[in-house]
């Protein structure tokens, strides 16, 4: 990366050429990728699931940091789309679409060298058929069209290997354990290369039972593949911190990476920070007007918000629903920057938050919308417990039309607008 001046607001937003901005902490990336390998056994390595933009987080330069500096050699994803932008944005470790494709995704998978799960012959049939005669599966094409397309597509024999889904209870996706063997066999009649098998647990948080029979029955089904080198993975972020399937072959981790808690409850908010994890991603605005205001004046769509007295101070964000920060926030609060409280006033609109400034505010033009810590104010679970819904979707909800800033050691190492 091209080191860019070290961080501050100001530089920040003219930088991204707009008053309000994510910023990502990568050095936080990596030490919570760090805490969890020491959950982990010494041979079982990390899938980093990068789905949904890395979790709000910008999929692209979080997957470029941990393949450099945190070594991770496994990425995982939820569609074909985001495997393809991840593999042409330079991105050589091996990248993982999980959940199900339909078969006119498997050119685009084949020819970008991405591990597809499956869990049924009749996928498996397709794939392979698409693999061995280089067929364009999503429409009819004239002989130039077929020609140009399958020149970029590899040979079979260079094709990507697969992932064997098992359903020990989740049902969502995966073949059931009695159909393992026949999928196997398949595959090594057509020499198709088994990258390793997986499940998913269900409730691997609260449900420590349940989650344990799962593991059972998955390494009982798996086990004649295991004692051939077939490998093999089942644990998600809840069931590292658990111990539960953490000395397989890999773990498939995401929120624990972006230091996220499961979900907004105390419990979690402090579990995650006893295990040491640190959230790596905090929202930032620039008020990019300050109203003084007098009695009675109205504000905003609908005259959503009346002013009680003369004088009051009303600060207008360049921050909306459209930005993904939810019209459930309607009536809540944001900070400034030295944690002042400012009532929103009116609606949240699509492209504009309205916030009260009281007088107390050192800087009224300042704000930190949500905090890359564990504040029961502005964090990520807070925001969550606000609106019910989960620190992920917080962060997920985020919108790409907001401009991430990404820094390491105090310095800016790259933007993108």
């Amino acid at each position: 990366m091209d080191t860019l001046p070290d961080f501050n607001y100001e530089d920040a937003f003219k930088l991204v050429e707009r008053p309000t901005l994510v910023k990502v902490d990568l050095d936080r990336v990596l030490q919570n990728v760090n805490v969890v390998r020491e959950h982990l056994s010494s041979g079982t390595e990390i899938i980093a699931v990068v789905k949904c933009n890395a979790y709000g987080h910008g999929f692209l330069h979080v997957a470029r940091f941990l393949e450099q500096y945190a070594k991770v050699t496994c990425f995982a994803v939820a569609t074909v789309t985001e495997g393809k932008e991840l593999r042409e944005g330079g991105i050589r470790s091996d990248i993982i679409v999980l959940g199900n494709i339909t078969g006119y995704e498997i050119p685009t998978l084949i020819q970008h060298r991405l591990i597809t799960c499956i869990s049924d012959i009749v996928t498996l049939e397709i794939w392979n058929q698409q693999r061995e005669n280089n067929v364009v599966a999503n429409g009819a094409l004239d002989s130039n069209d077929v020609s140009a397309r399958l020149a970029n597509l590899p040979a079979p024999s260079e094709s990507p290997p697969v992932i064997i889904q098992v359903d020990t209870g989740m049902a969502v996706s995966g073949c059931h354990v009695d159909q393992l063997a026949g999928i196997m066999e398949f595959c090594k009649g057509n020499c198709i290369r088994v990258h390793s098998l997986m499940t998913h647990f269900v409730d691997s948080w609260e449900d420590l039972d349940l989650t344990n029979r799962q593991l059972q029955s998955f390494l009982r089904v798996t086990k004649p593949y295991r004692d051939i080198g077939v490998r093999v993975h089942a644990a998600n972020t809840c069931a590292v911190f658990r111990g539960v399937g953490t000395d397989l072959d890999y773990v498939r981790v995401g929120v624990a990476i972006y230091g996220l808690p499961i979900d907004s409850s105390i419990a979690s908010v402090d579990e995650s920070k006893t295990a040491g994890l640190q959230p790596a991603l905090s929202l930032h605005c620039r008020a990019v007007r300050v109203l003084q205001l007098d009695r009675d004046q109205a504000v905003g769509y609908n005259r959503g918000y009346v002013c009680q007295e003369n004088g009051e101070r009303v600060a207008v964000l360049q921050l909306g629903y459209g930005d993904g920060f939810s019209r459930s926030m309607t009536g809540g609060s944001v900070f400034t920057v030295d944690k002042t409280e400012c009532k929103i006033v009116g609606r949240v609109s699509m492209d504009a938050v309205l916030v009260k400034v009281p007088e107390s505010a050192d800087d009224a033009r300042l704000f930190c919308v949500l905090s890359d810590d564990y504040d029961p104010r502005t964090s990520a679970a807070a925001l969550a417990a606000l609106v019910g819904t989960s620190t992920s979707e917080v962060c997920v909800r985020l919108n790409t039309r907001l401009p991430r800033v990404y820094i390491s050691r105090g310095k800016i190492q790259a933007f993108v607008k």
